[in-house]
């Protein structure tokens, strides 16, 4: 069996795993990027239907490493940010409304922007194909046969050598798995279902964060096409009402959205529906002898407030930070006493955002009228409190995380 050698293998080739591939080749390293799904399906305008939101502190990241330029035709600005508190008459008590104005447009075109995962898998594989130093191989699975004091060998149609393996396989990682790293993972009573909308009224770039009982209901402007107006909704409910939903006919589904949100006028429900079961999962380490583990495969949010994929982002560019420091510096960029500086680095981040995200939903997803008029105080307080709101802003913006200098 013949041997490949190569300085980084990737295990998992999705956003984070194609992302990630990027911000290494600019370092000169030669890159293995593996993926056990074939691209044609992953490719596939029906994959997942799912739209990202990119915070605009993920947007520099995606800058940094050339991504942006080619996605940015495609991506919708956020310039306002409405939260709002409904309870089950339908009625909405309390809002939070962060606006583009309230800090300095001229410097911060935008608080984020929206953009169709496949579209965003689209670009970033044209973009690996101009890169010499990336080998990308779909449908394959390779498997660690060993992990050696400088090296790990895997198992694929022939052997691998690598210095570090990287394991971006999402929630499910084998690879991970394998490692014998533990995870601790619980599931919501609810499911997202997720799909895009046609609506009357333009949405001028306001994304919507709308809480009822039963869980968020959000809203994210999509730019116009055919001089129509187009949102993509992540509609979180219990289980079995999410199911039911699902089986609406296009009709009655449309009339549905239009009762929980009627500020869009007319809603015409615009292509397939997905849904996908919610649940929260962080894994005991991100690192073990020549392995990292990051995004999904490391921790998986609740999708309120749309920060899972900023979240892997920022995995990303504090291990490429690291990895480009310890090349500077002559030392293994896979050692562990080298990967503990982005374990360290990640750790506070990690558990602060899952944290919020998970208190966010169980504060809201409950009709409790002592725990209804204490967060209804609290949306209003911060609303006004403009020092409070702006150090808010600042922080769903990705402004407030970005990783330091790794070697001191």
């Amino acid at each position: 069996m013949s041997k490949l050698e190569t300085n980084i293998v990737i295990i998992g080739g999705g956003l984070i795993g194609m992302t990630l591939a990027l911000g290494l080749a600019k370092l000169g390293l030669n890159i293995c990027l593996f993926d056990q799904q074939s691209l044609n399906q992953t490719l596939d305008q029906d994959y997942d239907g799912r739209c990202s939101t990119i915070a605009y502190g993920s947007k520099l990241i995606l800058d940094h490493f050339g991504i942006w330029t080619s996605l940015e035709p495609f991506a919708q600005p956020i310039v306002d940010i409405r939260v709002s508190d409904g309870h089950i008459n339908g009625k909405t008590s309390s809002y939070l409304h962060y606006a583009l104005q309230d800090l300095d447009p001229s410097s911060v075109p935008a608080l984020g922007y929206v953009i169709d995962n496949q579209i965003l898998r689209h670009n970033l594989w044209v973009l690996i194909q101009q890169y010499a130093n990336i080998s990308c191989f779909s449908p394959a699975k390779p498997i660690i046969a060993g992990r050696e004091e400088n090296f790990v060998l895997l198992d694929w149609d022939q052997k691998i050598k690598t210095k570090l393996v990287i394991a971006a396989d999402g929630k499910k990682s084998s690879t991970r798995d394998a490692a014998g790293i533990k995870i601790y993972e619980y599931f919501y009573s609810q499911s997202a279902i997720v799909t895009t909308i046609e609506h009357i009224y333009p949405h001028h770039g306001i994304a919507f964060e709308h809480f009822m009982p039963a869980g968020p209901f959000a809203v994210l402007p999509l730019l116009p096409k055919n001089q129509k107006n187009y949102s993509s909704i992540v509609w979180s409910d219990q289980r079995i009402k999410a199911e039911e939903m699902m089986k609406l006919n296009p009709e009655n589904f449309s009339r549905a959205i239009e009762q929980r949100f009627p500020w869009l006028g007319s809603i015409k429900a615009y292509g397939k529906r997905w849904i996908y079961p919610l649940s929260f999962l962080k894994a005991e380490q991100y690192i073990d002898h020549r392995l990292v583990v990051i995004g999904d495969a490391a921790h998986s949010i609740h999708p309120i407030a749309g920060q899972g994929l900023n979240l892997g982002l920022r995995d990303i560019e504090c291990l490429v930070k690291t990895i480009d420091e310890a090349l500077k510096l002559g030392l293994d960029y896979g050692d562990i006493n080298i990967l503990s500086h982005y374990q360290k680095l990640r750790r506070q981040d990690v558990m602060l955002l899952s944290l919020m995200t998970d208190g966010l939903n169980k504060l809201f997803s409950t009709n409790n009228p002592l725990i209804r008029y204490a967060r209804d105080i609290g949306l209003t307080l911060v609303h006004h409190n403009k020092p409070v709101k702006k150090l808010l802003m600042k922080h769903a913006m990705g402004l407030t995380q970005r990783t330091p200098v790794i070697f001191y």
